[in-house]
């Protein structure tokens, strides 16, 4: 799959326009665009990095050897982000929690579906 057509999907999925992407990268949303609209496959590393780094994706991802079940993972995560409000708030407020808080909050979560898998340590 080209780079357009994975960078557009990517975006789709995280629910960002290219406005925003500009923004936060500092590439020119023109840049985007033809990247997207042109499937252009010569794409200068260091904006495909900036990129990579503000949609949270390894530069693999939008390279032929990255397309293996990590990726497909990954297609998993984010349509049930775009798709499930809940999940999407889920993740925004634990994006800056410590590992420590989110291993409690699966705890509890895990309690409140009944499955409490818990090593017996104190929430």
């Amino acid at each position: 799959m080209a780079i357009g057509k994975k960078l557009q999907e990517l975006l789709s999925c995280k629910n960002i326009t290219v406005s925003q992407l500009a923004k936060n990268t500092g590439v020119p949303a023109s840049t985007i665009y033809g990247i997207i609209n042109r499937n252009n496959e010569k794409v200068n590393l260091d904006t495909l990095n900036k990129i990579c780094n503000e949609l949270g994706v390894k530069l693999e991802y939008f390279t032929e050897e990255g397309q293996n079940e990590s990726s497909d993972e990954l297609t998993e995560y984010l349509d049930m982000l775009h798709k499930r409000p809940e999940m999407k708030m889920l993740f925004s407020v634990s994006k800056k929690a410590t590992k420590e808080e989110v291993e409690k909050a699966v705890k509890i979560i895990e309690m409140f579906k009944g499955n409490n898998n818990s090593d017996g340590d104190d929430i």
